[in-house]
């Protein structure tokens, strides 16, 4: 990771498909990848590594990153399970999960804090334990800027409520404000039949596998070219004082 020479470099953490890698590089980017999984495609710009650790060798050097921590604990449309599925009473083993997943969110946070390197952090919608869990250890996640996006918004015909808390970047500008203009750019029709054509949920509606989870957290390549283009543009421009 310390072989990065351009003044364009960055890392996206865990992160094993490169999608958001990959966007960036094409735009001129000596961006990396790192996870405790190997890359998806083997490139050489991925490190197997923790991201805490990596995080003390690479990130003085970096002009921006992106987190893309494990949502397994924080999503809120799973939060059943931390209940064990069913019932009232939490799970002590779940809790003490995601409370682990918060150490090791936080203390990455912090340190791009503290590097003061422009960032973004990327999520579902947390459900509230995980979020007062993330404040008590992190203050600046309560008031940090917040966008939730779908990819309609960026012209894919699925819906998957997506949130970015942003740090010293500006909100992405979206191709399309509502579902319907989307549907009209995309041709779509209003009805498939006497049903109303919605977004579909595709990656909510995946065929339950070993692997399902790795498909559900891919970045979609239209979020993914949006955000090299526009934070890329954004961090080389005059509007950004670095």
């Amino acid at each position: 990771m310390n072989t990065i020479t351009t003044e364009l470099s960055g890392t996206i953490y865990c992160e094993f498909s490169g999608r958001v890698r990959e966007a960036f590089r094409a735009r001129g980017w000596d961006m990396w990848s790192c996870d405790l999984l190997l890359d998806e495609g083997n490139s050489p710009f991925h490190v197997q590594d923790d991201a805490t650790c990596t995080l003390i060798v690479q990130g003085m050097h970096d002009r921006m990153a992106g987190v893309h921590w494990p949502c397994t604990y924080f999503t809120n449309s799973g939060v059943r399970w931390m209940y064990g599925g069913k019932g009232t009473a939490l799970d002590p083993q779940r809790v003490q999960r995601m409370n682990d997943s918060v150490f090791g969110l936080t203390t990455l946070l912090r340190t791009l804090l503290d590097f003061k390197i422009p960032f973004y952090f990327e999520n579902p919608v947390m459900h509230g334990m995980a979020r007062a869990a993330i404040i008590a250890r992190l203050p600046w996640f309560k008031d940090a800027t917040r966008q939730t996006i779908q990819p309609w918004n960026f012209g894919v015909w699925e819906t998957k409520a997506t949130c970015l808390w942003l740090h010293r970047l500006p909100r992405l500008e979206v191709k399309y404000q509502t579902v319907n203009e989307c549907r009209v750019a995309l041709d779509l029709p209003l009805y498939i039949g006497q049903t109303l054509n919605k977004p579909r949920a595709a990656c909510h509606l995946a065929s339950p596998s070993p692997d399902r989870w790795q498909h559900r957290s891919r970045t979609l390549p239209a979020l993914a070219a949006a955000m090299a283009e526009q934070w890329g543009d954004y961090l080389q421009s005059s509007l950004f004082t670095p």
